[in-house]
Formats: structure tokens, sequence, C-alpha cells
């Protein structure tokens, strides 16, 4: 019944997050959703009686890129053998596979994504790949711009081909002017502010994946029904979250103590042509009285944030003072039934123990994800 097989790329730990997206967007009745197929973490599978098209899945926010699947193996010596022997058990699979769309007038480029131990790199998969190809099918290899890419998914043991069929990658969606080295995905911000219940952020139609990212112009502007009130970050960094949650159709607030974090969200928000759906302002969120003052009028249903943890802080944090002041503020300006979804990446027990102390907190979701090696963990906490 199910011919087709679609593997959404998307954070480990998002995967709820990301097939919920992708029942939002895509047509259920017609699709069958699998989160985690086979124990593969940060994938969604998409079966299909039929073939989709690939700009059906160009509205989705919360994954990185989307695979045509056309063969999928276990290799159970994978992590064992060296490394020669390993590419080649690869690469030998491969032989078996068809891979439609190639031909000598089709540059392509071979990418392989892994996880686990293995002796080998991906580089070698790629380069051993790629000859084969080349070999069987005289198509020309274009590492830059190529009209197909070829991608190899190694978990452990198990091993994917298939084929990119999202034009770019999709989190580089818009386009930044200030954008520091430590900078949140769009993709995760996207799934925060799904988690927060923000879900009508980039309705179907609107212009995602283009090369050189997407104006707010091109951005459908969808109406949330059920989560009352304005969108505040008040860590704003360089505007992610902000950007993302402007294109939500409800207000946004964003806040930061940088003024250099201030001057790069303004100036992002400005390259995406969103000036007119964000208030910035310089303001430190950990300073519970002047964050009161400035927000308390100001309709905010939800915050959704990613603290700047030991970064901009300093190594010598008092966490549990952060939270209290933090939580202190936040609680004084989200109504009852108010939202707040917060990353921690450190000292998680502490942000625990001021929930449980403050009591004006439920803990209503706590997950973990992987982002850049990092495993931190989404708190969605309700105003009690």
């Amino acid at each position: 019944m199910w011919r087709y097989c679609y593997h959404l790329i998307t954070n480990p730990g998002l995967e709820a997050v990301t097939a919920d997206e992708a029942a939002q967007r895509l047509d259920p009745q017609e699709i069958r959703i699998e989160r985690s197929p086979g124990g593969r973490t940060g994938v969604v599978a998409i079966h299909s009686s039929r073939e989709v098209p690939a700009d059906r899945f160009l509205p989705l926010r919360t994954i990185y890129h989307a695979l045509e699947i056309h063969h999928s193996t276990v290799i159970p010596e994978l992590e064992e053998p060296g490394r020669g022997e390993a590419v080649e058990r690869v690469v030998a699979a491969a032989r078996e596979v068809s891979f439609h769309g190639l031909d000598r007038f089709t540059p392509i480029a071979v990418r392989c994504r892994r996880r686990g131990e293995h002796a080998f790199r991906s580089p070698e998969i790629e380069r051993a790949l790629g000859a084969v190809l080349v070999e069987r099918y005289a198509t020309p290899v274009n590492l830059e711009d190529p009209a197909v890419t070829v991608r190899v998914e190694i978990q452990k043991t198990t091993v994917d081909y298939g084929i990119l069929i999202t034009p770019v990658e999709m989190d580089r969606r818009f386009t930044w002017l200030y954008r520091p080295r430590v900078t949140l995905s769009t993709v995760v911000a996207a799934a925060l502010l799904r988690i927060a219940g923000v879900t009508g952020v980039g309705v179907a139609g609107s212009s995602v994946g283009r090369v050189g990212g997407v104006r707010g112009a091109d951005i459908g502007m969808g109406r949330i029904k059920g989560v009352p009130g304005a969108i505040l970050d008040p860590f704003c960094g360089s505007g992610t979250i902000p950007i993302e949650a402007a294109a939500s159709g409800r207000r946004v607030y964003a806040s930061d103590i940088s003024p250099e974090a201030v001057a790069g969200t303004r100036a992002n928000l400005s390259a995406n042509v969103l000036v007119g759906t964000t208030v910035v302002r310089r303001l430190d969120a950990v300073d519970s009285r002047r964050f009161t003052s400035a927000w308390s009028d100001r309709g905010i249903g939800t915050i959704v944030c990613n603290p700047p943890y030991g970064v901009r802080l300093g190594r010598k944090v008092d966490f549990y003072a952060f939270y209290r002041e933090f939580l202190a503020g936040a609680a004084a300006i989200l109504p009852t039934g108010g939202t707040l979804v917060l990353m921690s990446s450190r000292r998680r027990g502490a942000l625990n123990q001021v929930v449980v102390e403050a009591d004006a907190w439920t803990i209503a979701d706590v997950r973990i994800i992987e982002t850049g090696g990092v495993y931190p963990g989404i708190f969605t906490l309700r105003r009690r």
C-alpha cells in the first residue's frame, strides 16, 4: 500500500513536534506518519501510496530537509570492521539501488550524515559512492550547485539511501545581517513556538527554503486560535525566535540585556521586512522589577526564550538566583493559564527547585533534545 517513503530530518527529541506539524501541513488521509522509524533519532517518516510533490514539504518549519528514501538496509557489522571494509559494505549495498533522476546531463553531489561509532568518516563514503555513481550513470559532479543531491544517512548499523527533495537546507530561510557564533537554529525556534501553542507560523503557501532567505511579505500570516495574547522573547540574541514568531499574526515583543543583540535583532528584522511586527528594547530580564514594569501592560500571554547560559552571563552564574528572578518577573506579567517555554542547557535542577518553591507555575512538559552536540531541556511551564 505504501509505495513511497520520505524522511523528515529534525533534531533528536523533536520528532513528536515535527510529526504534529506534518499532520497539520500534509493531508493525513493520504499518508502515514511514523516517528523515529526503526529507532532512528531526529527522523519522522512519511509513508504514501503515491508520490508527494517536493513543494508540499516546503512550508514545514521544524525540519532541516526532506529526503525521498530509495532503499534502507541494516549492516550488522558496520560498527565492527575496519575502515575500508565498512566503506565497501555501504557502497556495495548502494550498488543495488536504482537512483532515478541521474543521467549524464545531471550534475550530482553525494552527502553522508552519520550517528554512531564508526571506523570511517562521512567524506570517505561520499567519495567512494560518488565514484560508483559517476561510473554507473556517467553523471558529472558539482559539489557547489548540484541538480541532484544523493544522501546517505547512517545511524549505527542502519543505512538509508535517498535523494534530497528540498532545494536548500530548510533552516536557511531568513537573511541574517547579525549572526553571532552561538545562534539558535530556526528549526529549534519554530519547534519552541509550536510547543508553546503558536502553530500558525509559516502557513501553507509560504515561500520557505528559497536561496537567500524568505522575506516577511512572503510569509503567510495565519492567526492563532485558543492561545491568547502577545509573544515575548526576553533573551532575543540575534532575534531568531521573534523573527519566526512574527509570521504568527500576533504581536511580538523582544528584549535583551546586550545592546549589540538589540541592534542586531533590529537589523535582522529589517533585513526580512519584519520591522513593523516586533517591538525590541534593551532590558535585563533578571531584574524582575524593571522586567515587570516594562511588559506588564502589553497583554503578553506567551513567553518563549533561550536564555544565554554561561555565554554572555559569565561562567560564575548563580543559576538559582537567575531562575528565581526571571520566573518572578514572568509570573507577574503572564495571566493565569499563560505559557512559558524555555530551553535550559545547564543546572536544570536549579530551575526545578525554583519552580517548586515559587508555587506560581506548573510544569506541563519537559523534553530533552540534541542540538550541536549539546542536550538542553525544553521546559513548558503554565502560570497558575
